[in-house]
Order: C-alpha cells, then structure tokens, then sequence
C-alpha cells in the first residue's frame, strides 16, 4: 500500500498549471511584508514624534536668539546646552559673542560649534 501525498490527491490539472501563478503570489505577498516590516519603524517613530509635538512635550531650543540690549545683533542661546544635559549644573552656557542679525554682503559666516577634546 502506497501513501500519497494528500496535494497530489487534491491538485487536478488546472490547479498545477496555476504553480507560477500561486509562485508569484509568494513572491508579492514577501516583497510587501519586507517592505512594510522595514516602513512599520519609521510609521511608529513618526507618529511617536507627532504626538509628542502636539502634547507640547519638550522644549524648543534655538542656537542663536536676539540679543538683549542690542537691537539688529544675535547671540548665541545661553540655554542651547539644555537640551544635551539632563541636570543644568552641567550644562554651560557657552560665548557672549554679539554678530549683526543681517550680514554685509562682503562677509562670510563660518560657525563652528562643538566640543574640543582635551
């Protein structure tokens, strides 16, 4: 007594002819999952962000604001460091350096922020 495989049993002519099809069918339903697996962290991630911006969670940080006493100068925001440092102690506050809001024409900005290593 032989056992046969119980797809044989089943398949009738017109289904083998539809193997390509059916292979095909894989084929589209595994280039979606990988793409939506790949989408799915950068879906989540973005709505993380949007409903964190709208609760008003977090605080805006510019690194250069208006400069008090100075009208037509900038500076750079004392309180930028805020954002890298959980306790304020260990924050710094960084230079006082006062430069025009609108430049000359004859005038390049080169703005170099960062850490040196010591």
């Amino acid at each position: 007594m032989t056992i046969e495989p119980i797809t044989d049993y089943f398949m009738t002519e017109k289904e083998g002819h539809n193997e390509q099809t059916a292979e095909n069918i894989s084929r589209r339903k595994a280039a979606t999952f990988k793409i939506t697996a790949v989408l799915i962290p950068f879906l989540l991630l973005f709505l993380v962000e949007a409903g964190l911006r709208l609760a008003g969670y977090g605080s805006s940080f510019p690194v250069f604001i208006e400069a008090e006493g100075r009208p037509g100068y900038m500076v750079m925001n004392p309180s930028v460091s805020e954002k890298y440092f959980f306790s304020k102690q260990n924050a710094t506050a960084g230079y006082r350096e006062y430069f025009k809001k609108d430049k000359d024409d004859d005038v390049f900005r080169i703005f170099v922020l960062g850490l040196l290593p010591v």
